[in-house]
């Protein structure tokens, strides 16, 4: 079985566990259309980079407050919860992005 290494978590994993690249036809088997990192890193670095966006949101939109109710919210999680019920919310990542 072919495998290949992770740039990120250095294992070697089944040419499998590797995203293809969409390329030109008939070259989406070759081993250098390959993602570098796993399926597995992959989505973890896509979640931080995610994660860093809505901080840096959260930091220069909103300096670092609430919309609402100016409450200093300093996690993220906070800023997802912070009013549970949906009335009160007005403003929304998506309306945001």
């Amino acid at each position: 079985m072919d495998t290949k290494k992770c740039n990120r978590c250095d294992k070697d994993l089944p040419i499998d566990k590797f995203e293809i690249y969409p390329g030109e036809r008939g070259k989406t088997n070759l081993r250098s259309s390959r993602s570098s990192y796993c399926k597995e890193c992959s989505s973890e670095t896509r979640l931080i980079n995610l994660l860093k966006k809505k901080y840096y949101i959260i930091e220069t939109i909103f300096n670092g407050k609430c919309s609402e109710c100016d409450t200093r919210l300093t996690y993220l999680p906070c800023f997802e919860f912070h009013h549970p019920i949906p009335n009160l919310k007005t403003t929304t990542w998506f309306q945001i992005w």
